[in-house]
């Protein structure tokens, strides 16, 4: 089955052997969102993992760097398996609040219709509920974006070299603890500092054979990014959004460095405010009037944008890349992180 709907692509540069390209069509991308789809309610959502490993497989097979393809290597098996594992935390979990829910309703019953009894087991239960809540994702939302990283990363390859992630599990974990709960002290000030530093961590722990990766952006450029997008963009009715976001995606693009061999290589971003604009509102248009079947085409155009927008600056030699990491079949935090809807790099 191929889509007949003509789909405007989004302006990017002409390629060069420089740029990151993705290459799929949202024809495609609407066939494997449908058999997943159909498969998922046949299956009583059973083949999501197997979905899920066979979209990925195809947007990294149609993603081209330097003229070859990425290759994703996991398995519906072995997301089955993770899948499984992370069905199992949730339901424990919500199992947890029920058996508590039951239990505030048990002492309600108690109270013997007094007013305040209720009123003061009622305020100790929610703060109870969201200390809970917000205690058990402070805790696996970490622990999920390092496990992804592992196993997403372990199980891409380009050339037949495999891409890792080398982070340690408590080190991130104490990153993210410390600089989210200085974001809710700060009344969410810190998050541009939160956001960057966890960037910085990351990609200084990304592996692509013998390549390496920093990041240079500060977390005081940020803020000034996001306050100046987020006024001027209320001032403007949200005209200003479009400015705002180039500048985000400048931000987080520009200052991304590439090691090798002892030079250091500067990613760059050709993205304009009207390239922008043109992908962000003709998708609106493609999603809205299509009632959501158009969303493949609005992600393929998204994924042509963001990746042709993006390119390494000259001097980088992709035939000096060789094979430094090891293979990783944990699938467990890769469910995590699609079950949260959680962004990972």
């Amino acid at each position: 089955m191929r889509g007949k709907m003509e789909i405007i692509q989004p302006q990017v540069p002409q390629e060069t052997e420089n740029y990151l390209n993705f290459k799929g069509t949202g024809a495609s991308l609407f066939e494997i969102y449908l058999v997943n789809i159909l498969l998922g309610m046949v299956t009583l959502g059973l083949y999501y993992p197997w979905g899920r490993a066979r979209l990925l497989k195809y947007i990294y097979g149609e993603t081209s760097f330097y003229g070859n393809r990425l290759a994703f290597h996991g398995t519906g098996r072995e997301m089955f398996v993770g899948f499984i594992k992370a069905l199992i935390i949730i339901i424990v979990f919500y199992g947890f609040l029920i058996y508590n829910l039951l239990s505030y309703q048990d002492e309600l019953e108690n109270s013997s219709g007094d007013m305040e009894l209720i009123a003061n087991a009622f305020l100790t239960f929610m703060i109870y509920l969201y200390g809970l809540l917000g205690l058990f994702f402070l805790t696996i939302v970490p622990l999920a974006i390092h496990g992804a990283l592992k196993y997403r990363l372990a199980k891409t390859s380009w050339r037949g070299i495999r891409l890792g992630y080398r982070g340690i599990r408590s080190s991130l974990f104490g990153i993210y603890i410390r600089d989210f709960l200085l974001s809710v002290i700060t009344l969410g000030i810190y998050t541009s500092w939160f956001k960057v530093n966890l960037r910085k961590y990351i990609l200084s722990n990304i592996r692509f054979g013998n390549v390496t990766f920093s990041y240079e952006g500060a977390g005081s450029d940020l803020f000034v990014i996001n306050l100046k997008g987020i006024i001027l963009s209320f001032l403007t009715l949200g005209i200003y959004s479009f400015w705002y976001l180039k500048d985000l995606y400048n931000f987080y693009v520009d200052n991304i460095r590439v090691h090798q061999n002892g030079q250091t290589f500067k990613v760059s971003s050709s993205a304009t405010v009207g390239g922008i604009f043109e992908l962000l509102v003709l998708n609106w248009f493609i999603v809205t009037f299509t009632f959501g079947l158009g969303t493949p085409w609005a992600l393929s155009r998204s994924l042509k944008f963001y990746m042709g927008n993006a390119l390494v600056e000259g001097g980088f030699n992709p035939d000096l890349v060789t094979q430094t990491e090891e293979e990783y079949n944990d699938a467990l935090a890769e469910d995590l992180t699609d079950m949260f809807d959680l962004a990972i790099i």
